[in-house]
């Protein structure tokens, strides 16, 4: 059974009920009140009805006064006079011209209380003959006689006969109206549930853009409406980025396979020329070793490499030990003008900067920074290297005078396996997992890493990091 079915059945059935309920109690109240109505007319048609009967007046006088002033007894009232024995002396029938009615049944132990002037309780009592009842007083007289005065129910049945034909007949009315009125009310209040039916079929198809309408927020309808809306987006998030993680993990997996697949040719070619006579040759064989131990490294070099991005990617937690970013940056300046005594390259680092985290891979983050600047810009470029505070934060930029970086690159720099085209560099090295490794490591301490083209030429990579301690005394104004 569908809801709105359900809700309909359920809205009749409620109101059958209410209705029922009324109308039995209209009924109840109802008969109750003109009972009480009738008993008053019995008691006051009692007097005059014991004082004919009483004073020997002729049945015909009595019916004829009763004709003549008809407000004088009402019609059916039926009076007895009693002996002390309960045997019936006389009686007589107000018909008003009528066919003659039933009479009531007497019972045997007939209510009583002393005196004319008092009255017992009426009570109800069948026919001698026939379905009708009566309203049956009987007033005790002192010398042990009593009179018996009587009235017909049948009034009151018949009102309330009626009564159960218009009732049942308005309650069906009224249930047919709201049987239609809950159709239509419920098919106007369920549209938006069926319009987000629609909207779910089209999205269990495939079309993730789907989005329902919401009503009107106040209601129930409307916050599911707006509910399923930021459900559906975030299912469409989470869809995009797992489309979008599978696609870099099977391009990561292709430039990964490229990359190991260059010294793993390499060495197995010269193993085959190991093989094929190197060994009996003191100078080929060392070039061999050699070449074979380079590529080993190499290789090497790149696993290491992979494996730190997927210990990243994993969430591995990284050391937090306070370190202090300017000895971390001075050690790579250091390490760099080693390497490469004759590039200008310059360190301005006025104060401790304290952060919290691995000085390992802070030192990986300086050493890449530069080892880039270094790679891919002229012998002769400077580079500068600045380490300070700013707005709460540690920052650290690597800055070079070379060409710059194109704004297509520009957008990918980040990205693992992606190298710019040669012409930029004075060398090609490495697999492109430098810069990819800077900013896992970066994110990986809460911190960010941007690139942007320098007021000139060249580059600006800029990393923020969380500081380890307040200290206002590195503040150092960075381009």
């Amino acid at each position: 059974m569908t809801l709105r079915a359900r809700i309909v059945l359920t809205t009749v059935s409620l109101a059958g009920v209410g209705l029922a309920i009324a109308g039995v109690a209209t009924y109840y109240f109802l008969g109750s009140f003109l009972t009480n109505r009738l008993d008053e007319q019995l008691e006051g048609a009692s007097r005059p009805v014991a004082a004919a009967l009483l004073t020997g007046v002729q049945h015909e006088q009595l019916e004829t006064a009763q004709a003549e002033e008809p407000g004088h007894l009402p019609g059916g009232v039926y009076g007895a006079l009693l002996d002390a024995k309960g045997r019936v002396v006389d009686d007589v029938s107000f018909n008003l011209g009528e066919q003659a009615r039933a009479r009531p049944r007497l019972p045997g132990d007939l209510p009583s209380v002393r005196g004319v002037s008092g009255a017992a309780d009426p009570v109800t009592t069948d026919a001698v003959a026939g379905s009708t009842s009566f309203r049956l007083l009987a007033l005790a007289l002192g010398d042990g006689r009593t009179v018996v005065v009587a009235m017909p129910l049948r009034d009151v049945a018949t009102t309330q006969r009626r009564l159960l034909l218009i009732e049942g007949a308005v309650t069906a009315l009224v249930l047919l109206a709201i049987g239609v009125a809950a159709m239509w009310l419920t098919r106007l209040e369920l549209r938006p549930l069926e319009r987000m039916s629609e909207t779910a079929d089209a999205i269990a198809d495939g079309d993730l853009s789907q989005r329902v309408v919401p009503d009107d927020k106040r209601t129930e309808v409307g916050r599911l409406g707006g509910a399923l809306n930021r459900m559906l987006a975030q299912i469409e998030h989470a869809f995009e980025e797992r489309m979008a993680s599978e696609e870099r993990l099977r391009r990561f997996v292709a430039d990964a396979s490229h990359e190991l697949r260059t010294p793993v040719t390499s060495i197995r070619g010269f193993a085959e020329l190991f093989r094929r006579g190197a060994a009996d040759r003191p100078d080929d064989l060392a070039n061999v070793m050699w070449r074979i131990e380079k590529e080993g490294a190499r290789m090497g070099q790149l696993v290491d490499e992979l494996l730190l991005l997927a210990r990243l990617d994993q969430g591995l937690p990284l050391e937090q030990d306070p370190v202090d970013l300017r000895e971390v940056v001075a050690a790579a300046v250091e390490a760099a003008r080693a390497t490469e005594p004759d590039r200008p390259l310059d360190l301005v680092a006025p104060a401790p900067v304290v952060v919290r985290g691995d000085d390992l891979r802070l030192r990986q983050v300086a050493d890449n920074l530069i080892a880039n600047a270094r790679i891919h810009t002229p012998a002769a470029t400077a580079v500068h290297v600045r380490v300070g505070a700013e707005n709460g934060q540690a920052v650290l930029e690597v800055v070079d005078d070379g060409p710059g970086i194109a704004p297509a690159a520009a957008a990918r720099i980040f990205e693992r396996f992606y190298r710019v085209e040669q012409s930029r560099s004075r060398r090609v090295a490495g697999a492109g997992l430098g810069l990819a490794i800077v900013r896992s490591v970066v994110e990986a301490h809460g911190g960010t890493i941007t690139h942007r083209a320098g007021e000139q030429r060249g580059s600006v990579f800029r990393v923020t990091l969380p500081r380890g301690e307040h200290d206002d005394d590195g503040k150092l104004t960075l381009a």
